[in-house]
């Protein structure tokens, strides 16, 4: 059986119960390596994977063996388990996770029912998609930085406030609130950003 687990945004205090109990009783872990080494009090014997390729082949080699697979944040936001269904292998079950924007909604104490969701972490931008009503929550990688989004964004004319949330969870968390257009220096590897577009001089 392949069972897929939600880490949630980083810290270990933000996994669920039924994700710790998955971790501690799978028969066998694996994890890409920032996931693996953030739980590693619960489980020592996790196995890190150091690419997508490396991942699927020690899924498909474990076949109708029990095996579980640590993903970060939600499996089902942006995240790992729509890798593995598009090359055709089943997911038997997926245990829900926080997802770092979730995380970052709460913390920033913003209302997300009408939020935009989208991603420029390993994808290319659309900076279209970023216009209208509402916030809108971004992931970002090192190529499309909080930075280049805020300079980009304000080249358009778009105009509001911007915050960028670095490392979220972790100890070494670093959030920088900032009007769109100015410079915003956070850690571009594990980053996302909040908007909130000014329409008609309102947010």
């Amino acid at each position: 059986m392949l069972t897929m687990i939600g880490a949630g945004p980083g810290d270990i205090r933000y996994l669920t119960l039924e994700a710790a109990e998955e971790i501690r009783r799978a028969p066998s872990l694996l994890a890409f390596p920032r996931v693996a080494e953030s739980i590693r009090d619960l489980r020592r014997d996790v196995e890190a994977v150091t690419s997508v390729d490396e991942m699927l082949a020690r899924i498909r080699e474990a076949g109708d063996t029990d095996v579980a697979v640590l993903v970060s944040g939600d499996a089902l936001f942006f995240g790992f388990a729509k890798t593995l269904q598009a090359r055709g292998i089943r997911l038997d079950r997926i245990l829900p996770g926080i997802s770092s924007v979730q995380y970052a909604f709460s913390k920033l104490q913003i209302p997300w029912e009408g939020a935009r969701f989208l991603s420029f972490h390993g994808r290319d931008a659309d900076l279209d998609a970023v216009a209208g009503s509402g916030p809108v929550a971004i992931l970002l990688d090192r190529k499309y930085s909080a930075e280049r989004l805020s300079f980009e964004l304000y080249a358009r004319g778009v105009r509001g406030k911007m915050t960028a949330i670095s490392r979220a969870s972790y100890p070494d968390e670093r959030i920088v609130r900032a009007s769109i257009g100015d410079a915003m220096a956070v850690d571009a590897d594990l980053a996302l950003a909040v908007i909130e577009i000014e329409v008609d001089g309102r947010r």
